[in-house]
């Protein structure tokens, strides 16, 4: 690769987050601005090794209308308890973060990048931990009022470097960011 390019990154974090900071209502559903999918994101999905999310965000993905939208994949979900009836493809994760970030850079080496679907919980426990290469904010222009903060589970302030910014379709804004040490490395 060559000095002025950035490094690739292996591990992928994105939410979608309301204008008032939500990523879901109270009841535990996600801002979602399209009746159909974005068409990027199946191009997204396409490139993508394996997804990673945490248990509530398996549960829903189970009962999303159109099936488990992730059977193509190998899903890991970091999760105390043993899954019952998963998916094929699917495992549960039991080995703590750390351990989670090096298989996956381990994996997304020789593949694929790996992306982190899960909720603020999970995606802030990489963050801290230094295991996300890129976070994508997706700005829905709506407002909740209240539900699920983008910052739950951060257990200290973490710095990420903004790298760019792209409106699309339907007023959706997505914001991309880096740890300032891979902005760095670019």
């Amino acid at each position: 690769m060559p000095a002025d390019q950035p490094p690739l990154p292996q591990i992928l974090g994105s939410m979608n987050v309301s204008l008032d900071g939500f990523v879901a209502d109270n009841g535990g559903d996600w801002p979602r601005p399209f009746e159909t999918p974005d068409p990027g994101h199946g191009r997204f999905l396409a490139g993508v090794g394996t997804v990673v999310m945490g248990r509530a965000t398996y549960e829903r993905s189970l009962a999303l209308a159109g099936g488990f939208p992730f059977a193509r994949h190998d899903v890991l979900v970091v999760t105390s308890a043993p899954l019952t009836g998963a998916q094929p493809r699917v495992a549960a994760w039991t080995s703590g973060v750390p351990a989670l970030i090096r298989h996956l850079r381990a994996t997304a080496a020789s593949t694929r990048p790996a992306w982190i679907a899960g909720g603020p919980c999970l995606q802030n426990a990489l963050i801290a931990a230094g295991g996300i290469d890129q976070l994508d904010i997706f700005v829905i222009p709506m407002l909740l009022g209240s539900g699920v903060p983008l910052g739950r589970g951060l257990a200290a302030r973490a710095r990420l470097d903004l790298v760019s910014s792209k409106v699309l379709g339907a007023g959706i804004v997505r914001l991309r960011y880096r740890p300032p040490e891979v902005r760095a490395a670019a």
